[in-house]
């Protein structure tokens, strides 16, 4: 597996908290109860089939039910649903419109062209770092963090 290619998500999805999974009736259909409600505030739960089951046999209380947009970048019906454990799912997302863990400024860069000044926060602090920039063998820059300081908010 870790020959394969190495990507980094940056879509946004539509989620909840699975808190409850009841049967629902003689089809073998399921009702996952959410967290959320959805953004019209109406439901608070969804009924999904066996083939969702199938494609999704772990989905657990706790986990994610995630919504991705369809090919029109929007949210509907024929959107691809699926089950993610927390752990991965919380690691991958944040809420959009809250305050991510970490900010990255780029500040101006210095009298060398290659220098550039740096300011990582956290929710803790911040460090304000000096880094130079230098270029990968695929082309993409990389900017090398060569000193820091830290102080706290």
């Amino acid at each position: 597996m870790s020959k394969l290619p190495l990507y980094q998500c940056h879509k946004m999805v539509r989620a909840a908290r699975i808190v409850g999974i009841e049967p629902c009736d003689t089809e073998l259909n399921t009702v996952l109860n959410l967290s959320e409600q959805f953004p019209d505030g109406v439901a608070r739960a969804v009924k999904v089939d066996t083939a969702w089951k199938t494609r999704n046999p772990k989905t657990a209380i706790g986990g994610y039910f995630v919504v991705y947009e369809d090919e029109n970048g929007e949210f509907t019906n024929k959107s691809y649903t699926a089950y993610s454990p927390a752990a991965p799912f919380e690691a991958g997302y944040t809420l959009a419109g809250s305050d991510p863990a970490v900010r990255i400024i780029f500040g101006t860069e210095s009298a060398s062209p290659d220098l550039t000044f740096v300011e990582i926060e956290n929710r803790e602090g911040k460090a304000v770092s000096v880094g130079t920039w230098s270029e990968d063998p695929a082309g993409y820059k990389v900017l090398t963090i060569t000193a820091a300081g830290v102080h706290s908010a």
